[in-house]
């Protein structure tokens, strides 16, 4: 049952309010918020108990994240959108039960971290299967997006169940590692192998299908991270030019049917602050943004409250779009400088970790543990230029879930108690099968 739970989150997460919706006044309900809800509230009720409180990392991770939250709810005071900071908050509040749902249940010290891996898996097959059919029959299914876009913009383009297409293309460059990572457990096969090519070049093509320019340059760099730590001349050279060369023909390929993608490729960067461009209207959110940080003296203007602000004049033009396409920066417009710098400690606490983590396990052979941590490495770089694509990723399912298992893939620093005991019976096997010379004497 634990495992099966562990499984369902990601999935979850990923189908979002399309799972189970349930509306409420101040906001919807779905299974993936459900699922966490009831799992802590198992917890109490079997008090379920842990000594995790006693390692340092996860004491200041559960402290960073609750300080969020505790601001949060007090900001709701001077918000200028009330039910917003509330849904907002109730965000914060679902990654703060994740992490203790997974640091209570020791999911990573029990070996049980792999349900939620393959839960990831799960949901990157799962966008694949919407993107064919999205692509095969030109519908899609009912949201925000799909029914505010002129038809002409919905013409070949992957959403999903994640609302747009900038989402779509973020969750592909955060759950691909999962695949990479379980294509590599046991022994690697030819299967194995054939299966890292596949989601090599599914990846890039998924986010082609979603038009999305960011998310391609942040797999671009994934990829590069990924060959820089594991590959040494001439291979690495090799490698490079694999996926420079998978990269560029899933791009021609594409283009040949499409121009739209090329067009924006092309448009990466242009000056000036009014134009009707893509990059000039994300500068001038980041403006509006950093605008609303100076005149809250860097305390925020309150959870939630970003939207509002914008709707009553704003100082640059955004042609109408009251939302930030900046996670880092909505943190700060909404929550202030304290709770960001925060945020920010703990991200680059939690990549130190990943880098101490895995030069530990190749010190000592750990292969499954090196592997976790370069995925996680991986996720991380990606979703640092991700979340600066997607509309709001305050209340995002996907976001929460991706920042929980991260959490869970860095908060441990050796090997679990099963993988321990398989260690154990290996070098046990090892030592009757090999006796030692005064064992053959006697």
């Amino acid at each position: 049952m634990k495992r099966w739970y562990l499984f369902m989150l990601p999935l979850a997460a990923v189908l979002g309010p399309y799972a189970l919706p349930i509306g409420t006044p101040v906001g919807s309900i779905f299974l993936f918020r459900l699922l966490v809800i009831l799992g802590f509230a198992f917890l109490v009720v079997v008090n379920y108990r842990s000594h995790w409180h006693k390692n340092t990392f996860k004491t200041l991770t559960f402290l960073l994240i609750a300080s969020w939250l505790t601001y949060g709810v007090a900001s709701l005071f001077w918000t200028p959108d009330f039910f917003n900071g509330i849904e907002g908050d109730l965000s914060v509040l679902l990654w703060l039960l994740l992490v203790v749902i997974f640091f209570t249940m020791r999911v990573a010290e029990e070996g049980d971290d792999t349900s939620v891996y393959a839960g990831w898996v799960a949901a990157y097959v799962l966008c694949f299967a919407l993107a064919v059919w999205e692509w095969d029959t030109g519908h899609h299914l009912h949201g925000y997006y799909a029914e505010n876009v002129p038809a002409y913009m919905l013409h070949h383009i992957a959403i999903g169940t994640l609302s747009n297409p900038n989402n779509f293309a973020a969750t592909i460059v955060l759950s691909w590692p999962f695949v990479f990572l379980l294509s590599s457990e046991g022994r690697v096969s030819a299967w194995s192998r054939m299966a890292r090519v596949a989601v090599l070049l599914s990846a890039p093509i998924l986010i082609l299908m979603a038009d999305a320019r960011l998310a391609l340059i942040a797999f671009a760099i994934q990829m590069c991270v990924w060959t820089v730590m594991n590959t040494h001349t001439p291979k690495r050279a090799v490698l490079i030019i694999f996926a420079a060369a998978s990269l560029v023909g899933a791009s021609v390929s594409w283009l040949v049917r499409d121009q739209r993608m090329l067009t924006k490729l092309t448009i990466l960067y242009e000056l000036g602050f009014s134009g009707q461009r893509s990059p000039h209207v994300r500068l001038n959110m980041f403006l509006n943004g950093l605008t609303m940080v100076l005149k809250s003296a860097g305390f925020g203007v309150g959870a939630g409250g970003y939207e509002e602000v914008m709707r009553h004049g704003v100082h640059y033009w955004t042609n109408g779009n009251p939302d930030p396409h900046n996670f880092w920066m909505q943190i700060a417009a909404e929550y202030g400088l304290f709770v960001l710098g925060g945020f920010v400690a703990l991200f680059i606490a939690m990549f130190v970790k990943a880098y101490e983590n895995r030069r530990w396990a190749r010190r000592c052979d750990e292969d499954r543990i090196s592997r976790i941590s370069e995925m996680a490495m991986l996720i991380m770089v990606g979703y640092s230029i991700v979340c600066v694509a997607n509309s709001s990723y305050m209340n995002q399912s996907v976001n929460w879930m991706v920042l929980a298992t991260l959490v869970l893939m860095v908060a441990r620093g050796g090997p679990s108690v099963r993988e321990r005991g398989a260690l154990e019976g290996a070098k046990g096997q090892d030592n009757g099968a090999v006796p030692s010379e005064g064992q053959e004497a006697s």
